[in-house]
């Protein structure tokens, strides 16, 4: 079982914090911790923490840059353009080598660019299915043309439904309809080049029993497929 962030907003954060702090989970969890990462959305958020919304896209590559440098195991001297970490050595790296899996969220032209070129793969969402696969084969053509293997990226979809007793309407699915109506998506989703799904029942399950009843009938629907 892994255990990863959907997302974790990482401009809001010192990289070099970032990375002792997904260090000691990868340590803890002895090597299955798996990185998602997001711009977030809201332009307050980032008013409130203090970072500037502007520039969130080039914020992001250098946290990427900074990650990767101190994952490397040599020294932590680094000098950037928004971060200078002065010399000094960690010993403290993560079980994974070269790093945890890093995937980033979204679905604008320029962070497919980025997934494509750098990250190992997509924190998807929900979307319809046609456009779905059209995300997908962006990334993929991308990152062959970064001269990457688009097979070693990965696909996760984050859906996150209100679980109904009666079928809902097509268009409402997957963010709303039947354990069968959610899971058929799921599958379709898969057959459009996801290879995970992370079925988040926040908005359904009031308990831990109903969420184990519910994680026990999408698990039985999707064995099916």
């Amino acid at each position: 079982m892994r255990l990863g962030t959907s997302t974790l907003n990482a401009p809001f954060y010192s990289p070099l914090l970032l990375a002792r702090s997904l260090t000691s989970v990868d340590i803890l969890s002895e090597g299955r911790l798996d990185i998602g990462f997001g711009l977030g959305w809201s332009s307050d958020e980032y008013e409130a923490i203090g970072v500037p919304w502007r520039g969130r896209g080039p914020r992001m590559e250098e946290i990427l840059d900074v990650l990767d440098h101190v994952w490397s195991g040599s020294s932590a001297e680094y000098k950037g353009v928004l971060w200078t970490i002065p010399s000094a050595h960690i010993e403290t790296l993560p079980v994974q080598r070269p790093r945890p899996p890093v995937l980033l969220g979204g679905f604008t032209p320029a962070t497919l660019e980025r997934i494509g070129r750098r990250a190992d793969g997509w924190a998807g969402v929900g979307l319809p299915v046609p456009q779905l696969a059209y995300v997908i084969s962006q990334i993929r053509q991308i990152a062959e043309a970064a001269g990457r293997d688009p097979d070693a990226l990965r696909t996760v979809v984050r859906v996150n439904p209100v679980v109904t007793a009666e079928a809902a309407p097509s268009d409402a699915v997957p963010h709303r309809g039947t354990v069968v109506q959610v899971s058929d998506y799921l599958l379709a989703a898969h057959a459009a080049g996801a290879d995970e799904v992370l079925i988040d029942l926040q908005q359904t399950a009031r308990n831990a029993e109903e969420l184990t009843d519910l994680a026990h009938r999408f698990h039985e629907q999707l064995s099916k497929g």
